[in-house]
């Protein structure tokens, strides 16, 4: 939501004249509260979160040697760049 909102606001920024420049007020305000209002109500909850309860091992023997003795399947997971839960 605060994403869609900012990037109206970067769109429409695109069409100002350039004569209005003289009439743009020296600072913008920004509602903190608001945003951080909004950035918490985005949030994920704990039960969506599902891939925080994934007991991960970093290679791939443990996760063979824990498969084996618990006889439960492997899940590989690869990627690359930040997992925020939102894959």
């Amino acid at each position: 939501m605060i994403i869609g909102v900012l990037v109206s606001i970067v769109y429409a920024g695109c069409f100002t004249d350039t004569d209005d420049a003289a009439n743009k007020p020296d600072s913008v305000e920004i509602d903190i509260e608001r945003i951080k209002s909004g950035v918490s109500q985005n949030r994920l909850k704990k039960h969506e979160m599902v891939w925080e309860r994934v007991r991960w091992v970093r290679d791939f023997d443990t996760a063979l040697a824990l498969s084996n003795r618990h006889e439960r399947p492997i899940f590989l997971f690869s990627m690359h760049g930040q997992l925020d839960g939102r894959c």
